[in-house]
């Protein structure tokens, strides 16, 4: 059950950080034209899934957990910019969100059921 909370919080985390990581060291390897409407949404089912998992936990476990949830997305969130470790992910952004996604829905049934 801990692996499903670490998949629903980090990988949906991570792919929110991906885009300011993203435009402050920019991938210039790549020469393959890239879908610009793919990275923002990525970042709206991310942005979803990780307030729909934060509030899940705000329920089963009460206030201290979310809230270090959010002060680590933050923080996390702030030096991203700082980071060029990121651009692995940047091609799987919209892969990442989706698998966070996947995980959060798995820990929402498991909860209503």
């Amino acid at each position: 059950m801990i692996v499903w909370w670490l998949l629903a919080l980090s990988l949906p985390a991570l792919s929110l950080v991906i885009q300011p990581a993203r435009e402050a060291r920019p991938d210039t390897n790549d020469m393959e034209p890239e879908n610009p409407l793919s990275h923002a949404a990525a970042q709206v089912i991310a942005g979803i899934a990780f307030t729909s998992i934060t509030l899940l936990l705000l329920v089963q476990h009460g206030i201290i957990w979310p809230v270090i949830a959010a002060i680590t997305l933050l923080l996390a969130y702030k030096l991203a910019p700082h980071t060029g470790a990121l651009k692995v992910f940047y091609r799987w952004q919209l892969a990442i969100a989706v698998f966070g996604t996947f995980a959060a829905a798995r820990l929402w049934y498991f909860w209503i059921s």
